[in-house]
Order: C-alpha cells, then sequence, then structure tokens
C-alpha cells in the first residue's frame, strides 16, 4: 500500500510517498493499534509529521 502526503506551501510538486507493507488501510491500522503512542508509530511508519 502506498501512502501519499502533499504540500501545497512549497510547491505544487512537492509531496512524500511512503510504502507501508499492509495490504490494505485497515490492515495498517490494526497492525498499529497495540502500540501505546500512536504519533510516534504513525511519524515512524510515514517518515516524519503528518498534517492532522
Amino acid at each position: 500500500m502506498y501512502f501519499v502526503c502533499r504540500w501545497r506551501e512549497e510547491s505544487p510538486f512537492s509531496k512524500r510517498v511512503v510504502t507501508v507493507p499492509d495490504a490494505t488501510v485497515l490492515d495498517w491500522f490494526r497492525r498499529g493499534w497495540k502500540h501505546d503512542d500512536p504519533q510516534t508509530w504513525i511519524a515512524g511508519e510515514l517518515g516524519g509529521d503528518v498534517y492532522a
């Protein structure tokens, strides 16, 4: 599965593309449910801060 995060502030083409090993978004969330600090886990999985 791919995660794409775009930033229009820097330029129209600014983006981060991350591949995660899960087949679906639900599988990815299920893998993250067991972590005590979800913000740290998400930042580690997706390569940094993701806007909310």
